[in-house]
């Protein structure tokens, strides 16, 4: 208890735990958890965070280590055998609590996903290194906010630590090829994605090789930058910079190309991949209601036989099959844009015009609108947040049954 009393009267690093309990829950509950089920892009999701808490992790270690480096306390610091343990033992008190909250919001996102992640592909020794690569960058954060401090005063500690977080956060981060700092932070599905063991691991030496070197920047009796500093420096840009020239491109590759595996017997077949097996319902509601009103008026030729979803490695190859890509809407509890779901299953996927350059002609495009209208036109009241754009299309680019099956065998025949 005393000693409990003496850190939090002493540091300032124990009190940004509320800081980063708070950027935790704020990022778990944003934008309508739509990464539930999927165990790549939770880990991923959990590295937004980072944006925001790793400089406060920087910056609060910065303000504790400059307090250590005051003339009145640096004396008793640099008689000790290991000087350097005395900052970490500062840092200790910013990142143990960053690192347990971290684990906890992983562990809170993980539960939130059941029974979803049992179906991912990617496999959890990948997924649990890729995390403590994200605990890394906790301690490596503090590290950096430690060695600024050292070398500044109180009062420009916390900004300058938080500063340089940032910028490093944005350099490591942000760019092509390997990037030491690349913690996840995706917003769109990670189907169809696995890691790459090879670039998580060497992020995960990267990180810890410079967190140790800038723990070892000494205590000195003043706060000048010393020879000593600039060679530890200089180490950990190059170990850095090493790094970036010879990883690896890409933290995430695609996988086998595995279709989706749940598949619902109907008319038409719709099947779903395990991580998505939550919006199975309201997926295959509104695709059978689709197919039915096509069907009842003339139209049942546009029906597919087969609706497989899309992951980032695969697509269907055959024109009797469509494909289509979940929505944030859906997977945040909502329903399917009608007008998004019929395009979906008007576009011929097995088309490779679709997905490379220089893409398919304008007559394609006009073919296929035609046909998303009218199939929309056979429904009595359309869900759409689209609807007032296109409420002329809707009446003036209905095309009749026998229009609407040439058009069907043009685009179906990827001849653009």
């Amino acid at each position: 208890m005393n000693r409990a009393k003496y850190v939090l009267r002493t540091f300032a690093g124990p009190w940004s735990a509320i800081l980063v309990l708070g950027l935790e829950v704020a990022n778990l509950v944003q934008r309508g958890r739509p990464w539930r089920g999927e165990l790549l892009w939770t880990t991923d999701w959990l590295g937004i965070v980072f944006f925001v808490a790793g400089p406060v992790i920087a910056g609060f270690c910065a303000v504790d280590a400059s307090r250590l480096t005051r003339t009145d306390v640096l004396p008793v610091i640099v008689v000790t055998p290991r000087p350097w343990r005395v900052y970490l033992d500062a840092v200790v008190w910013t990142a143990g609590p960053a690192t347990i909250l971290h684990v906890a919001a992983f562990a809170a996102a993980l539960s939130m996903g059941i029974p979803g992640i049992g179906a991912s592909n990617v496999g959890w020794l990948k997924i649990l290194a890729a995390f403590a690569v994200q605990v890394l960058a906790v301690w490596w954060f503090g590290a950096l906010g430690s060695a600024i401090g050292r070398f500044t005063t109180p009062i420009a500690a916390g900004i300058t630590g938080a500063g340089a977080a940032l910028i490093a956060f944005y350099l490591l981060s942000f760019r092509e090829g390997f990037a030491p700092l690349d913690l996840g932070s995706a917003t769109v599905t990670r189907l169809g994605l696995t890691i790459d063991g090879g670039y998580v691991s060497l992020q995960g030496l990267v990180l810890v090789a410079t967190t140790v070197m800038m723990f070892l920047l000494g205590a000195r009796r003043d706060r000048r930058f010393h020879l000593a500093d600039a060679a530890v420096t200089v180490v950990v840009l190059g170990v850095i910079g090493v790094g970036m020239v010879a990883g690896p491109d890409s933290r995430q590759v695609p996988d086998r190309g595995r279709p989706p595996e749940n598949c619902y017997w109907g008319d038409p077949v719709v099947c779903l991949y395990g991580e998505h097996q939550r919006v199975a319902d309201v997926t295959i509601g509104d695709v059978l209601e689709l197919a039915e009103a096509a069907s009842s008026s003339g139209y049942g030729f546009l029906v597919p036989s087969a609706v497989h979803e899309m992951s980032w490695s695969y697509r269907p190859d055959e024109p009797e099959i469509r494909g289509f890509i979940v929505s944030d809407e859906v997977l945040t509890g909502g329903r399917w844009d009608q007008l998004e779901l019929v395009q979906m299953l008007v576009r011929p996927s097995h088309c490779p015009q679709l997905f490379e350059g220089p893409g398919p002609s304008e007559e394609f495009y006009d073919l296929e609108e035609s046909l998303v209208f009218t199939w929309l036109s056979l429904l009595e009241h359309p869900r759409s947040a689209q609807l007032e754009d296109i409420a002329e299309e809707l009446s003036t680019k209905v095309l009749d049954p026998e229009e609407a099956r040439s058009a069907k065998t043009v685009i179906d025949s990827c001849n653009y």
